[in-house]
């Protein structure tokens, strides 16, 4: 997968900053509570692995959302006249996108 400017890498995590601290923490924490593991690193490591992994995955989104868009722009006189729905079309290309890169949405 090609690497995004660092540009939109810092708007990405900087977006989504306090969600993926609220996701990561409620995940170490109920992942704790259930018994599923016990903790052989700081929990504050765990955080931040599974942070980098949630914000791995909103950058490769983030980059498919780009390519559709730039396929998309082939199709803006059908979508401007109405012939074609842009949400519909962003949707299916977006899907046909991910599955070729075997990107789960």
């Amino acid at each position: 997968m090609q690497k995004p400017p660092a540009s939109v890498s810092f708007r990405i995590m900087k977006d989504h900053e306090k969600e993926l601290e609220k996701i990561s923490l409620i995940l170490v924490n109920e992942l704790k509570k259930n018994d599923y593991f016990r903790l052989g690193e700081s929990e504050n490591k765990l955080r931040e692995k599974i942070r980098a992994i949630f914000a791995d995955n909103l950058k490769g989104e983030e980059q498919i959302d780009r390519e559709v868009k730039r396929i998309m722009a082939s199709y803006a006189s059908q979508i401007e006249r109405g012939e074609v729905d842009s949400r519909k079309i962003f949707s299916m290309i977006k899907s046909k996108i991910a599955k070729e890169k075997g990107f789960i949405l």
